[in-house]
């Protein structure tokens, strides 16, 4: 069917993503994994955090959490498997936050998603936005 095509698409992208994150020294994240992103983040509950995107895969839009710390800058930068910046998104909020992203405004696919605090990488979540 249709849906299992999409699922095996899905998939496979997500095995390249991990392998292309790998090379490219990044720390990939399985989603809603708390674990992998953990060792990147002050252990402090007022630090800074990223939430995985909900839902994943993206069919119409998605929301990415956030927490920002009082006094710093921040923004959430979106990168396609070949590392190059498709999206920013600076981040004005401090505190808990959330960003809503529109999957029409990225092409269907595989992307990275980052959280930057005052320029420093924060954590890096995958992001599938689906076949339209």
């Amino acid at each position: 069917t249709a849906m299992q095509e999409q699922q095996n698409q899905i998939a496979a992208l997500q095995e390249e993503l991990q392998a292309l994150q790998t090379q490219l020294g990044l720390n990939p994240t399985d989603e809603g994994s708390e674990e992998e992103t953990e060792d990147l983040q002050p252990t402090d509950a007022s630090g800074p955090q990223l939430i995985q995107n909900y839902p994943n895969p993206v069919d119409g839009s998605t929301t990415i959490g956030y927490r920002i710390p009082e006094g710093s800058s921040a923004a959430i930068v979106v990168y396609d498997l070949d590392g190059r910046q498709v999206q920013r998104y600076p981040i004005s909020t401090v505190g808990e936050g959330s960003l809503e992203i529109a999957s029409g405004s990225l092409a269907p696919g595989v992307y990275v998603y980052t959280l930057l605090v005052d320029g420093t990488k924060v954590a890096s979540k995958n992001m599938v936005i689906a076949q339209r």
